[in-house]
């Protein structure tokens, strides 16, 4: 019926005076439990054939039978015991006789069950695992995170994300396991099976149409890479021409990836990255476009300016919306000192472009996380006009990442999946063991590019960085790839698992050593791009851009 149970019954081995006779399909001798095979005997069979016991929790002396749907939690002894012993607690607040393991056994048989549910240790008992809703994990892993910070936000942000993330990743999961991890590979249909001449130690390997899987890979040596100084104010003059055209376009472009931008400079170079600015405009033009883009702000923000008191009490979405920016407002950026204070104007401007924004993008709204990439903007701009209209040129290309559907962050998890799986394989398959291979430990980082993870300064080298899309509109994938193998060693030695991994994403806040990361992006990107006949969809995350197209 498609339902699970946990089926306790003695083992005859280890309980010679019990009259069961059946036979374990797989026990380890250190071990006293085993799995019992429900192909070779049916439940019933193994409970006194009684009829009513799929519905309904069994217990006899030695015998244990419950539908995994009824679990509430599991408690477990304390390390300081000399052995473990697991408690399970059904959703109708019954708790189930302790089973003892005195010769080992219960680790490893809350890794098998979470292949099936998903384990939470709880905050307030260190010994006690909650047992999180399949529908609810992506809500689970995302609070963890901590990118969102109210409830009902955060449910807007999520309908049927969870749904939507696992048909991303089904079609690799599924046929990886299904391959190595149920049959044997003189199984597999050698008709359907298309090798792939690669770079030596790269097999990759076609099972059906558009769908790759790559087993191994060996980069090459790593290339010599540096990151120099930020563009000063007088380097960055120099690449106009005396119409104010910015000329030396492969120069700017070049020097933001490799050094970022002075502070000085920022003003009017964010204006290139974020689209304000074509790179043909000259000094007439430019301030022609300031001018238009100013009126054309306010013509925006006086439509909910004019919105009565009587209006508003009628137009729930729009008092959502607002008193959302409200609470957001207040807790954005407020220890950095452009935005300390009670009644800090530039608090008032950050509300304005993000409430107006609403306007301007009726369907998309405001979605938390959104002030985080509007507040640097501002910082920078000052003025809310401009800082307005480089909001929407960012999010132009960052947008999509906020979709209900989250159809732009699942091609991301998906791309950045495929790219740890054709350079590290042994910590994708270790990803894949212990429930993580759906990556969303990286979801804040992709969503709100980082701005949780480096201080304000490095946020904005960051950003310029990426903006330039000076080796390929992808490069954000290369940066968390290089986070990930960085912290590989770090994860697979302590063996941690889904929660145990979000946990420790989130201790690398403000740790990060930035520098050092993206030179190691730019030779993990440069390493890639040298192999021969990559892979279609790899491929594509090491082509060279035209030149502000749109993020993924």
């Amino acid at each position: 019926d498609g339902k699970c149970y946990i089926t306790w019954k003695p083992n005859p081995d280890l309980h010679p005076n019990s009259a069961d006779t059946s036979v374990p399909v797989c026990q380890d001798d250190d071990h006293d439990w085993a799995f019992i095979n429900p192909l070779e005997e049916t439940v019933a069979a193994a409970f006194d054939n009684n009829e009513n016991n799929d519905e309904k929790p069994i217990q006899h002396k030695y015998k244990i039978h419950i539908p995994l749907s009824s679990l509430h939690s599991i408690k477990t002894s304390d390390s300081k015991m000399g052995w473990k012993y697991l408690i399970f607690v059904l959703q109708d607040g019954a708790v189930l006789p302790a089973l003892h393991f005195h010769n080992g056994g219960g680790k490893e048989i809350l890794q098998f069950l979470e292949r099936y549910i998903w384990l939470s240790r709880s905050p307030s008992d260190p010994n006690c695992l909650l047992i999180i809703d399949h529908h609810n994990a992506l809500h689970h892993s995302l609070a963890q995170l901590q990118i969102f910070n109210e409830a009902p936000s955060m449910s807007r942000f999520l309908k049927d994300a969870y749904i939507d993330t696992l048909v991303g990743f089904s079609r690799v999961t599924k046929f990886v396991w299904d391959t190595f991890g149920s049959a044997n590979s003189e199984e597999i249909n050698e008709e359907k099976k298309i090798e792939i001449d690669c770079a030596p130690g790269i097999a990759v390997s076609s099972y059906e149409p558009g769908f790759e899987v790559i087993t191994c890979n060996k980069l090459g040596d790593e290339p010599v890479v540096c990151r120099i100084e930020p563009l000063t104010e007088i380097e960055f003059t120099a690449f106009f021409d005396s119409q104010g055209i910015l000329c030396e376009t492969e120069k700017f472009l070049e020097h933001a990836f490799r050094g970022g931008l002075h502070h000085g400079v920022r003003r009017e170079a964010w204006k290139y990255l974020l689209n304000y600015y074509s790179f043909d405009f000259n000094h007439e033009m430019k301030n022609n476009q300031g001018r238009q883009r100013t009126d054309e702000y306010y013509s925006i923000k006086q439509q909910w300016q004019l919105i009565t008191p009587a209006q508003e009490k009628n137009f729930k979405e729009f008092r959502l919306r607002k008193s959302t920016v409200e609470k957001d407002v207040l807790r954005t950026d407020r220890t950095n000192e452009f935005y300390k204070g009670d009644n800090n104007p530039n608090l008032e401007k950050l509300f304005n472009i993000l409430l107006t924004y609403c306007f301007y993008n009726f369907d998309l709204g405001y979605v938390q996380g959104m002030s985080d990439l509007v507040s640097p903007i501002l910082f920078v701009m000052e003025n809310e006009a401009d800082a307005f209209w480089c909001f929407v040129g960012l999010m132009e290309r960052t947008g999509p990442n906020f979709d209900i559907d989250q159809k732009s962050i699942q091609k991301q998890l998906t791309l950045l999946y495929t790219l740890i799986r054709y350079t590290d394989p042994e910590f994708c398959d270790y990803l894949d063991t212990h429930d993580s291979n759906n990556l969303y430990f990286c979801f804040r980082w992709l969503l709100v590019l980082f701005k949780r993870e480096f201080n304000f300064e490095e946020t904005m080298l960051l950003w310029e960085v990426l903006w330039s899309q000076k080796l390929s509109k992808h490069f954000l994938l290369f940066v968390c790839l290089a986070i990930i193998k960085e912290q590989k060693q770090v994860i697979m030695s302590n063996n941690y698992g889904f929660n145990e991994i979000i946990k420790h994403v989130n201790e690398l806040s403000l740790r990060l050593d930035l520098h050092n990361l993206l030179k190691k992006a730019e030779i993990l990107f440069i390493q890639v791009k040298r192999c021969k006949n990559i892979p279609s969809n790899i491929r594509e995350l090491t082509e060279a851009p035209n030149w502000l197209t749109p993020f993924p």
